[in-house]
């Protein structure tokens, strides 16, 4: 499987209590994500996993973070084709990004309330995983304020340099 998760540094400062987790503010550089149908299957909820990979239900409780960074990310997802293992069919996607979110928080269950956030991605391309087509752009700017009433608005978004090739496959 090609999956992997890279991380060059992660800084943070904050405190564990308790199971509460406060994360004043953090910081990621450099993170790779290869996304691949056999990482999301084994992540999906109900995928059945070792009985060490699963955190005893009362180890964390909540968690909040007041800033967290995460810069110079890649992302890329390939091979989610028709009749893949995790059931879920994506374009091919590559993408280089920064990453910036503010005021979030999470309780058991509860929901979790995001805050500000916004994504920056510096080249983004998706291609359909069999066909042709692809929808390129040089940037993209989108900032998403702290949703209302449930609800998530964008509050600016920018294209830079877009180039479609519209295929059916693309749908």
């Amino acid at each position: 499987d090609r999956a992997r998760l890279k991380l060059d540094a992660m800084r943070a400062r904050g405190r564990v209590e308790e199971g509460r987790i406060e994360l004043d503010e953090g910081a990621i550089e450099k993170p790779a994500l290869a996304l691949t149908p056999a990482l999301l299957g084994f992540l999906a909820p109900g995928a059945e996993q070792p009985a060490a990979a699963r955190a005893p239900a009362s180890f964390v409780q909540s968690l909040s973070i007041g800033r967290l960074t995460c810069d110079n990310l890649v992302l890329s997802s390939t091979g989610f084709s028709p009749g893949n293992i995790a059931g879920v069919v994506l374009p091919d996607v590559e993408v280089e990004a920064s990453y910036e979110m503010t005021d979030f928080q999470w309780s058991a269950g509860g929901a979790v309330v995001p805050g500000a956030q916004r994504l920056s991605l510096e080249f983004l391309e998706l291609k359909p995983s069999a066909g042709a087509g692809r929808i390129t752009c040089r940037a993209v700017t989108l900032a998403l304020p702290p949703p209302r009433a449930g609800h998530w608005m964008i509050g600016d978004i920018l294209l830079r340099e877009p180039e479609i090739v519209w295929t059916p496959e693309l749908r």
